[in-house]
């Protein structure tokens, strides 16, 4: 597979091109709008386009293509099969893929044409005790690439109709079996937070061979060892053995229940696997001490009809400490869940620094937010809100594909002097740096061969008549997912005491 450093300009060419003949309908217009958005100019709002060097096209064509330009997320795996990151390397010489998965919020607190928008968490726009605002989850699927880079592969709206974790795991499985993108063919290690290390995340990705999941397990969780001893005569053989807690020593927890308290045993009073220590430098120049811990072959309970009694998984725990003082920098130890069928093919070091890499699409959602406008679609159609989703998905693969053509960043006059402001090395060039080099970006996009003309412009139909009114929009509630859950569930226990009568 190619390596973005070596794609060239006749590469980027070919990618406009391919994404051209990707819908059937406003095809020039998709390119031109893209360029723009790649090429954007601090501008805040789409149609601010308009005024680009690369766009000829007003404000309604993008209406149009919002309402002709329809995409499905294989035509866009088809697109993107060959512009893959290069593979990696595992110390055993094996070549994987990198993927992460997580969610994002798209903000609408603003949109009440919007339909099935849903209360999120998040900063205080809404006064009240929490921290609320209304608009979408987006479910995001993502490789990661070289320095920083994190393209996204899907990015889909989370339905009200269907749970997060079904919507993610058959997000998932369109993505490993789609014999265009092929990812199943290498190993591929996945890498998640806290939210996905449970049992009903854990369980539906055993099925895939090639596929090993590095998600973190919050502090406090309940594990199993393996139970080696005697066989029961009658009944079912016992599995789960002692049960050990995610907790950095032994303690007794109190609950309100419970007076007198809880003992829970802590993981590290088992005998690890295997160990790792070293020293690493930490961004602002601070020397510190990396200790892992492995456990292999721990057990989660089966939870939700998600049989976890085949499913064992390894347990690392991450503790960084100051060199000099030998305190821990952070209070807390980190515990990571490495499991799948080829977890011992990972090292316990590559497990640590593969999930490291997972705050790599924090950075790719604010940029996608700050400078792609993610959130800056004002329509009251949701299927616009979709398509402009994928626009903002090409756009920020075409400024991954041209990194190795633009050089030069424009910054402001302060930030002259740093060193990586003066030009970008071939090794460290992000799709940040890229769109702020506007100069780089207008002249590569200026050389390439311009698309076939546009259509002849028709007779006007003479707009809106005097007097006309246009129908009010409806509108609609934020919906609460909870409680909409919980309706099905009731509705479903009636029909049921019902066809039992």
């Amino acid at each position: 597979m190619p390596n973005r450093f070596y794609l060239c300009k006749m590469q980027v060419q070919k990618f406009l091109e391919a994404v051209s003949d990707m819908g059937r309908y406003r095809c020039r217009v998709a390119v031109k709008y893209l360029q723009s958005l790649a090429a954007n100019k601090n501008w805040k709002k789409p149609v601010w386009l308009c005024k680009s060097i690369h766009n000829d096209y007003t404000y309604s064509n993008l209406t149009k293509l919002l309402d002709l330009w329809v995409v499905s997320s294989v035509t866009i795996h088809q697109l993107l099969s060959d512009y893959l990151p290069s593979l990696r390397v595992l110390k055993n010489g094996r070549l994987y893929h990198m993927l992460a998965h997580d969610t994002t919020k798209m903000l609408k607190n603003h949109s009440p044409c919007l339909k099935d928008k849903c209360y999120l968490y998040a900063n205080n726009p809404i006064g009240g005790k929490k921290s609320l605002c209304i608009g979408y989850l987006l479910l995001c699927l993502h490789i990661i690439g070289e320095n920083g880079a994190a393209p996204v592969l899907s990015m889909d709206i989370e339905t009200l109709d269907k749970g997060q974790n079904e919507q993610i795991v058959s997000q998932l499985s369109a993505a490993l079996t789609n014999k265009d993108l092929n990812l199943l063919q290498q190993l591929c290690l996945l890498v998640a937070d806290s939210a996905y290390g449970k049992a009903k995340f854990i369980a539906p990705m055993y099925s895939y061979d090639n596929l090993v999941t590095i998600t973190r397990v919050r502090s406090g969780t309940k594990v199993w060892s393996q139970y080696k001893g005697e066989a029961n005569k009658k009944g079912t053989p016992r599995i789960f053995g002692q049960k050990y807690y995610l907790c950095h020593t032994t303690r007794t927890k109190q609950y309100k229940n419970q007076p007198e308290g809880k003992l829970q045993t802590s993981i590290s009073e088992l005998t690890p696997s295997c160990t790792h220590q070293s020293e690493v430098v930490l961004g602002n120049g601070r020397s510190a001490v990396l200790r892992l811990t492995r456990w292999n072959d721990m057990m989660f309970r089966t939870k939700q009809g998600n049989n976890m009694k085949d499913k064992p998984l390894d347990i690392i725990c991450v503790v960084l400490e100051d060199a000099v003082t030998g305190k821990r920098v952070f209070e807390r130890e980190m515990y990571l869940a490495v499991s799948g069928k080829e977890k011992s093919a990972v090292d316990i070091e590559e497990a640590q620094q593969c999930y490291a890499r997972r705050y790599d699409v924090e950075g790719c959602y604010r940029f996608k937010k700050q400078t792609l406008m993610l959130e800056g679609l004002q329509s009251p159609c949701l299927e616009h809100q979709k398509t402009w989703l994928k626009m903002v998905q090409l756009s920020y693969w075409l400024l991954y594909l041209a990194a190795y053509e633009v050089k030069q960043i424009d910054c402001p006059e302060w930030q002259r002097y740093l060193a990586q402001n003066k030009s970008i090395p071939e090794d460290s060039t992000t799709p940040l740096r890229i769109a702020q080099a506007h100069k780089g970006i207008d002249g590569l996009f200026s050389t390439l061969p311009e698309l076939p003309p546009k259509s002849q412009s028709h007779k006007k139909a003479g707009g809106r008549q005097k007097g006309d009114k246009m129908p009010q929009r409806p509108t609609y509630d934020p919906a609460k997912k909870g409680k909409q859950e919980a309706k099905k569930g009731e509705e479903t226990a009636n029909k049921a005491t019902e066809a039992s009568k």
